[in-house]
């Protein structure tokens, strides 16, 4: 009883993920570059292993986005796929603590950052995402002491880093 109630919550939360993406991807193939975004752009066609004021992970999201280039805007594709992900990353810490995760879905859905905000790419999105996976490692980790974990949470931070310095804040909280 207890397995079909988590089975039928689970496809709910995964089914309100799904509609908030399409959503979002939606609204993105009709939603211009901003200029931040195009300043990214340029970057991914000129790869480089940093740029002159950030850690070049956002310009790796727009080189594998040039894949859909010719789908209207949705050269963000890859970026809003990963941004968006960050809300499944967080439906596993929290699905002991909130009762309604796809209330929670729709209220962070209209928040600026993970929201609808989160169309407009900036290294801030990338890094939510390492940083919002590091966490759930390090929970895993205060639960079971295990090299891999740490070896994925050492990567996963590697990642952080290439996305936004801030990141290094994650070892001091």
């Amino acid at each position: 009883m207890t397995s079909n109630i988590q089975s039928s919550s689970n496809k709910k939360i995964l089914t309100t993920w799904l509609v908030l993406l399409l959503v979002k991807l939606l609204i993105s193939y009709f939603l211009p570059l901003s200029s931040d975004e195009a300043y990214y752009w340029v970057w991914s066609n000129n790869m480089q292993l940093s740029y002159f004021d950030h850690p070049p992970f956002i310009s790796w999201l727009f080189y594998v986005g040039h894949l859909f280039e010719g789908w209207g805007h949705l050269v963000r594709l890859p970026a809003i796929v990963l941004a968006h992900s960050s809300l499944l990353i967080w439906a596993l810490i929290l699905k002991d603590k909130i009762k309604n995760l796809s209330v929670f879905f729709l209220f962070i859905f209209f928040s600026p950052i993970l929201g609808l905000g989160s169309l407009i790419l900036t290294p801030d999105l990338p890094v939510i995402f390492f940083w919002s996976l590091s966490t759930y490692l390090f929970l895993k980790i205060l639960k079971n002491n295990s090299g891999l974990l740490y070896s994925l949470l050492g990567i996963f931070l590697g990642f952080g880093f290439c996305s936004k310095y801030d990141i290094v804040l994650f070892l001091i909280f």
